[in-house]
């Protein structure tokens, strides 16, 4: 896509993920309870709506 980590948002669900996210230098979303080291974490995906997502991108 040509398009930067930096630039990009990730959205997870598993550790591992959240993990992979971040190494990749993307700006990280959890979804669930018991994840560490997302920069936005969620209780579910009902909680992901856009203005959510727009203010997590521009205070991040």
């Amino acid at each position: 896509l040509g398009v930067p980590p930096q630039a990009c948002i990730g959205i997870e669900d598993a550790q591992a993920g959240i993990d992979a996210i971040n190494a990749s230098g993307m700006r990280s979303v959890g979804i669930g309870a018991g994840l560490t080291g997302a920069q936005l974490l969620l209780p579910s995906t009902d909680s992901l709506t856009w203005p959510r997502l727009s203010a997590f991108w521009q205070n991040v």
